[in-house]
């Protein structure tokens, strides 16, 4: 089964939060951004992370943010 990129991402958010074991707020402030911001990144239908914020977190969990794309073969 195929996520939809937006509810990926929010899986993603969460479960690297919870296992590091911060609670949303905590999070937030690791960031420098508000509860409530914050609260929107894990939400569904609410998410709209930009690839610079997925950079600010990655770099908070002291990591590094790689993108990768791919691209189905065309038949033929």
């Amino acid at each position: 089964m195929r996520l939809e990129p937006e509810i990926w991402m929010v899986c993603l958010l969460r479960h690297w939060r919870e296992k590091s074991k911060l609670t949303q707020k905590q999070r937030a402030a690791k960031l420098g951004t508000t509860y409530q911001a914050y609260q929107r990144m894990e939400r569904p239908g609410r998410s709209n992370v930009t690839v610079n914020t997925l950079d600010r977190i990655a770099e908070a969990l002291g990591g590094e943010l790689i993108l990768d794309m791919r691209f189905k073969k065309k038949a033929g």
